[in-house]
């Protein structure tokens, strides 16, 4: 274990939630629609051609060494994208390389879209007095059946389009079922009516 992902402050939490994406994003990259490309130490990414949504599109991982030829890179990976027609996502973190990486793919006709916070919480220091509403239960997906009332909710949350649904649902039966799956994921439930969602990774 890296000794950053014990480091509580606000420089170690960000290299552990980072850290914590790029191990997420390459979970949604090993569906079995999807192509990841996790072989290269500078750039990772996957692509999945029936899915034409940037979540399933996405270069996640860029540290590019200085002397790299980055505009190259990025016109040879918006090429392969568009030659496909289809949508792209790039993200862009704090550990991110080079550090005017933003600026390289502005140049290239790619645009900032919006700013996910990230949060994070010293475990040591959590509060578990607080109470628990009684009306709520949670339940971990466990079968296809939970699992679509998952995806439709999350869905939903996150304004994704309705042609998601077999990709999400399909990403989450590889990799999110089982007690040993890398990813768990849960439903909240009023008067049996699932009304919100969370996931761990």
């Amino acid at each position: 274990m890296d000794a950053r992902s014990q480091d509580p402050s606000s420089a170690g939490m960000a290299w552990a939630i980072e850290a914590n994406l790029n191990g997420t994003f390459s979970l949604l990259g090993s569906s079995p629609s999807t192509q990841l490309h996790d072989d290269d130490p500078g750039l990772r990414w996957y692509i999945t051609p029936k899915v034409p949504h940037p979540l399933f599109n996405h270069v996640y991982f860029t540290r590019l060494p200085q002397e790299e030829d980055v505009d190259a890179r990025i016109e040879e990976l918006t090429q392969h994208f568009a030659s496909r027609q289809l949508p792209q996502m790039w993200s862009v973190g704090p550990f991110s390389r080079p550090s005017a990486l933003a600026s390289h793919l502005e140049s290239h006709g790619l645009r900032g879209v919006e700013e996910s916070p990230g949060m994070a919480l010293d475990l040591k220091a959590l509060n578990e007095d607080i109470a628990f509403p009684s009306e709520l239960s949670i339940e971990r997906v466990s079968d296809a059946e939970i699992l679509s009332e998952f995806v439709e909710v999350m869905r939903v949350g996150f304004e994704m389009p309705e042609f998601t649904v077999d990709g999400l649902f399909e990403v989450f039966s590889t990799v999110g079922l089982t007690d040993k799956s890398p990813w768990r994921n849960y439903v909240g439930r009023l008067d049996g009516e699932v009304v919100t969602t969370a996931s761990l990774a």
